[in-house]
């Protein structure tokens, strides 16, 4: 046999007639591919401590129950309303779980963003500022419609 012919033989097994060795491509592909889950693995572990709230959020989330409308009633009253009273009549009472309350600390603007949400789609925000609370312009509506229709006004 010449050495023409010993080319043309496949070696071991084959995949679409390429010869499925070891080569330098595959341990390169294969090192990228466990640098790859190894940073994600390492990101997903950093992420860990996400699921429950830090101090800061929490004390925003206080903040914001405590926080009065024009010295009246307190935010945390009128919220408690709107989930039993109102919302229901809304949005329906297939709604399970709800309200739920999230917190975005952005230490870098030093503010904390809470977000309290009823239902699917519909959120009313805040933005606490040290202990400064600011609704935005529809959930000061909300709020102030909640408070007139609790009152009989």
């Amino acid at each position: 046999m010449d050495l023409a012919q010993r080319r043309l033989e496949p070696v071991g097994r084959t995949f679409l007639g390429k010869p499925l060795i070891w080569s330098r491509g595959w341990t390169v592909v294969c090192l990228i591919w466990l640098v790859a889950a190894a940073l994600l693995g390492v990101a997903r572990l950093q992420m860990g401590h996400l699921a429950a709230f830090d101090h800061r959020e929490l004390a925003a989330i206080s903040a914001v129950r405590d926080a009065r409308l024009d010295g009246g009633p307190r935010y945390g009253d009128l919220l408690d309303v709107f989930a039993r009273r109102i919302g229901p009549e809304v949005f329906g009472r297939s709604e399970r779980g709800w309200p739920r309350w999230y917190a975005f600390d952005r230490p870098w603007e030093d503010r904390v963003y809470v977000v309290w949400e009823y239902g699917r789609g519909f959120a009313l925000d805040f933005v606490v500022e040290g202990t400064a609370v600011h609704p935005d312009g529809r959930t000061m509506l909300v709020l102030k419609q909640t408070a007139r229709l609790e009152s009989g006004q």
